[in-house]
């Protein structure tokens, strides 16, 4: 029998396995699909004895609790799933020790980075359009005054029209100062301060940003790591970082202009001092090399052209480029990529006015004819398609 959920929501298939709890596929009566997160925290204070009095444990489990909650309504209230993975239902149950606090929570259900990227390869023109998006969800946590301090692929989450961003477990959030940054968040993409130091800044989620741009260039391998003809191990893995941390120069990606390679370069610079210092900063340069890009394409008008860089950058802080050529697909677990409901609607809509048109031109033909229009019959097929990710269908 299946596991059920808050009321109606059954349980499905694993998503995803992190250090402190699991993510799970739910689905509820109507069909509609969620996410369903399970995280067990660890509640002690630090360089505590192994036991204390249950008052005091109990105390800091309910000083765990309301930062969480916190954080949780702060979103709710807020954000209200513009920026950030939507959290919709929750709950809390600490164990009997009051050791651990169990929390439990509902969220949408969207398809991450690095599912896409498993299936298919960006383009440049996704990947600028993809990093903008981040940093304008980068942004968002500049104005909450915290660093985001856990980006990496698995946390970006695609929808239609933008990005956002997932695992706000502690919630991903830290201060910018000197603090042990705990080893459960993955180092592949940290910057080498919060690695060597456990320091972390501004720049440190602009830095991941640079490391993800290059690994989406680079067949998703990241600087120092093996080429793909080679199967990755944890040696490669830890070979890679301390050659990051020790400021080895990076070896240029597969793809990518130079441009975007200079983008890479400022983000990744081994001091802080000498990166991007904001997300906006980074966003105008991504927005100035996609524009540049658009123009040699022809994608901008002329208008547009003689409207200049300046005016183009403000009209693009009140729309940011769409990426919807990043669609979230529906996919079985053979990864066959379905069309989604949209497009099925738009094909739907040219189908039948293509049979409406033939149909017409059949009676105007017989009315010239000078004849009674006779009995049609016709079966018209509509051949949906597959279209795969990665289509670029931005306007």
């Amino acid at each position: 029998m299946a596991t059920t959920v808050f009321g109606t929501w059954e349980v499905g298939k694993p998503l995803g396995t992190g250090t402190y709890g699991k993510v799970y596929e739910i689905t509820n009566h109507d069909g509609n699909k969620g996410a369903y997160k399970v995280m067990k925290i660890p509640v002690e204070l630090k360089d505590s004895p192994d036991s204390f009095p249950k008052k005091t444990q109990e105390m800091c489990l309910k000083e765990v609790k309301r930062d969480i909650l916190g954080s949780i309504k702060y979103l709710q209230l807020n954000d209200k799933g513009k920026f950030f993975v939507s959290y919709e239902d929750y709950s809390f149950t600490p164990s009997d020790d009051y050791k651990t606090l169990t929390l439990k929570i509902r969220m949408e259900w969207l398809m991450s980075l690095s599912e896409i990227t498993a299936q298919t390869a960006l383009s440049e023109d996704e990947i600028l359009r993809l990093a903008i998006n981040v940093c304008n969800c980068l942004e968002q946590c500049r104005k909450m005054n915290y660093v985001y301090a856990n980006l990496k692929p698995n946390n970006i989450f695609i929808t239609p029209k933008r990005c956002k961003l997932g695992d706000f477990g502690n919630f991903g959030c830290y201060e910018p100062s000197n603090m042990n940054v705990s080893m459960r968040k993955t180092q592949e993409y940290m910057a080498p301060e919060m690695i060597k130091f456990g320091e972390i800044n501004y720049t440190s989620d602009t830095y991941s940003l640079g490391l993800i741009i290059y690994s989406l260039l680079n067949n998703n391998r990241l600087p120092f790591i093996p080429k793909y003809e080679k199967t990755v191990g944890i040696n490669d893995i830890n070979t890679a970082i301390e050659k990051r941390c020790n400021n080895y120069i990076f070896p240029d990606p597969d793809n990518g202009s130079l441009a975007i390679r200079k983008i890479i370069t400022k983000a990744c610079s081994s001091s802080p001092s000498a990166r991007y210092q904001s997300p906006s900063e980074m966003k105008e340069d991504l927005l100035f090399v996609l524009h540049k890009q658009e123009e040699l394409s022809g994608a901008y008008s002329k208008a547009e052209k003689e409207a200049g860089r300046e005016d183009k950058m403000a009209q693009e802080e009140k729309n940011i480029p769409s990426v919807e050529g990043i669609k979230t697909y529906e996919y079985d677990d053979s990864k066959k990529t379905k069309i989604t409901l949209d497009k099925k609607k738009k094909i739907l809509l040219i189908a039948i006015a293509v049979v409406f048109a033939v149909l017409v031109g059949l009676i105007v033909a017989t009315f010239v004819r000078g004849t009674q229009p006779a009995m049609i019959t016709f079966s018209p097929e509509v051949i949906l398609n597959d279209y795969g990710f990665g289509q670029a269908l931005f306007r």
